[in-house]
């Protein structure tokens, strides 16, 4: 199945930046928006995206701004969760979306961060939360050791290498996959430098306002109680960002979501293998 590539403008603190975004399935479908972790871009979920697009799902799945497709912002400042929320609000309207309780919203770790958020918002367009390992709360420790690497990208001679590096340090965390996903995935989270080499597709400087923020860490619990809507938290099992102790929690209060755990992974799953995928599908089905 091929997907649909459109771009919208977007208002930022420095002028305007464009928003790229492909869409699955039929647009007559029920909406269901799959917005990514904090360094990738919208290709992560494109195994969900076309069995969900098969089933008949619209599948609206965004570059967020500084990402993949889409324009980096003029304004470092602006990489925060407010610019992210009005870009999200500003795509919704332009695919039609405009009354509350109308999506599905998968959220991979800052896309389950902000997801969390809308949620909690009134008169939320959000009708089921999917969080992919992520809560209510990051560690002090996490969010530092995350700056630091999201600030400092490595960069490759060739390909190859980069591919390499995928392997080495993405595939322990992303656990089971599909043949064909790492040359894919390098693929679609390539960036070519001035001089020639690769590096990761993202604005290095996405890290600025992050680490500035979050310093002492997240904890969002009253935003969480006012989540009203069902959610699904998926687990990585070995998952550092996700612990056990909040994900429990999380099925104790507020929402009081749904759990699964996902065997042999840790942040993040990868949404590409059956089991998983059939989780979701099921889940929004």
């Amino acid at each position: 199945m091929e997907s649909r590539e459109h771009t919208i403008l977007c208002p930022d603190s420095a002028g305007w930046h464009r928003l790229f975004w492909r869409e699955w399935g039929p647009e007559s479908g029920r909406p269901v928006l799959c917005v990514h972790y904090l360094t990738g871009n919208g290709t992560y979920f494109d195994w969900l995206a076309q069995d969900l697009g098969a089933q008949g799902f619209r599948v609206i799945v965004p570059d967020m701004p500084g990402r993949g497709r889409s324009e980096f912002l003029k304004n470092p400042n602006d990489y925060r969760f407010p610019q992210y929320i009005s870009d999200l609000g500003a795509l919704l309207a332009a695919v039609g979306i405009n009354q509350p309780g109308s999506v599905e919203w998968i959220g991979a770790s800052m896309g389950g961060m902000i997801g969390i958020g809308v949620a909690a918002m009134a008169n939320t367009p959000v009708k089921r939360l999917t969080l992919v390992d992520i809560g209510p709360v990051l560690a002090a420790g996490e969010m530092q050791q995350m700056a630091k690497y999201v600030a400092q990208p490595a960069a490759f001679k060739n390909m190859d290498a980069f591919e390499k590096f995928m392997l080495e340090f993405r595939a322990p965390a992303w656990g089971p996959v599909p043949e064909g996903y790492w040359p894919k995935f390098t693929r679609d989270n390539a960036r070519t430098l001035p001089d020639g080499s690769i590096t990761l597709a993202y604005d290095p400087l996405i890290a600025q306002p992050f680490a500035t923020d979050n310093s002492a860490g997240i904890a969002i619990w009253p935003v969480w109680d006012a989540v009203k809507c069902p959610v699904l938290v998926l687990r990585g099992e070995k998952s550092n960002i996700l612990t056990p102790g909040v994900a429990q929690e999380m099925t104790q209060r507020g929402p009081k979501a749904r759990l699964e755990t996902i065997a042999g992974c840790g942040h993040v799953p990868s949404l590409a293998t059956p089991d998983q995928i059939t989780l979701i599908r099921t889940w929004v089905g």
